[in-house]
């Protein structure tokens, strides 16, 4: 899916259960929920290059079993809820080289969610920087940039049942 202009729709883009699908050099934007939601066991999918912003929802989302989903390279911002969300048993996936700002919560890491990357993203101007859930083990956060945090101490927020994740050279400024 390429070289699209995605709006004015209840989701941008839904799936569940596919996998294979590059999603890249799209503008995705007024969506009523969702810009884009792979669900409900996508897998093996990369998510690049796209502008997504002003969605009612949550940026991207991925949620429910998602496996192996790459997203890199993408602009998301003024979305009224999340940039982008790893949600409810995301594993093995990379979030990396995203520009996310203007949002409630910039990336966030979900319950039960396990073996992510979150690396080289930049978050600005949100209420959170980068949010991890309960039951979250195996993540590895690292090298990203979080500036200008609405709430200082959400800069990188850690819920305390969260499990075994990796912190390491992160940059926080004026947060």
């Amino acid at each position: 899916i390429r070289g699209n202009d995605i709006h004015d729709l209840y989701f941008g883009f839904y799936s569940k259960g596919v996998g294979g699908i590059k999603i890249e050099n799209n503008n995705i934007h007024d969506n009523i929920h969702y810009g884009l939601d792979p669900h409900t066991g996508t897998h093996d999918m990369i998510i690049r290059n796209n502008t997504v912003n002003d969605n009612g929802g949550i940026g991207i989302i991925c949620s429910l079993d998602c496996y192996n989903i790459t997203i890199e390279d993408n602009v998301v911002h003024n979305n009224t809820k999340m940039g982008i969300m790893f949600s409810r048993n995301m594993t093995d996936s990379v979030a990396r080289n995203n520009d996310v700002s203007n949002e409630d919560r910039g990336i966030v890491v979900g319950d039960e969610s396990s073996g992510n990357e979150i690396y080289n993203n930049r978050v600005s101007d949100s209420g959170t920087g980068i949010d991890v859930g309960e039951d979250t083990d195996g993540n590895s956060i690292h090298n990203n940039t979080i500036v200008d945090i609405a709430n200082p101490e959400d800069a990188l927020s850690i819920d305390e049942d969260s499990g075994q994740n990796t912190f390491s050279s992160n940059v926080l400024m004026n947060s």
